[in-house]
């Protein structure tokens, strides 16, 4: 059995414990040691992999919103391709949905004639859609919308 660590005096009032254990030497690492090391690499870790998680929803919710302003700006440009009597360009409300890769998008438009004369129209376009999360509060109602005014040729 190795002995205590030793109590050595050093002059003027000065004690300091011995180090060195008799038959023992100090190399390496004490289990504790690296169970301390496990435990500050394992939070580390954990919040790395939150960081990850929190990033990919971010990039599902970028992707979906990229879509949605691609929906938006190709709906208007349809639009403004059409004669001015088409029947989509009839004053009122008219919608279609569209799925893409698992998500509904609600694309709508809103005409108005005569403004800010009878020459013209005013259309409404907007896009929405719930996300790849539907229960997720943050992915609610979410929509993009476009505002053009277009004139009788």
């Amino acid at each position: 059995m190795g002995k205590l660590p030793m109590l050595k005096y050093h002059g003027q009032g000065e004690f300091l414990w011995k180090n060195k254990m008799v038959g023992m030497d100090r190399k390496g690492f004490s289990l504790i040691e690296v169970l301390i090391a496990f435990v500050i690499l394992a939070v580390g870790l954990l919040g790395l992999a939150a960081l990850h998680i929190t990033a990919i929803r971010s990039n599902a919710g970028s992707n979906e919103l990229t879509y949605a302003t691609f929906l938006c700006q190709n709906e208007m440009e349809r639009l403004k391709a059409l004669p001015f009597s088409h029947t989509d360009l009839e004053e009122g409300s008219h919608n279609r949905t569209v799925n893409y890769k698992g998500i509904e998008y609600l694309v709508s438009w809103e005409v108005q004639d005569g403004v800010p004369d009878e020459d013209f129209k005013m259309v409404r376009v907007t896009v929405s859609w719930t996300g790849t999360n539907p229960a997720d509060p943050e992915r609610q109602g979410r929509s993009v919308n476009a505002t053009a005014v277009f004139k009788r040729d």
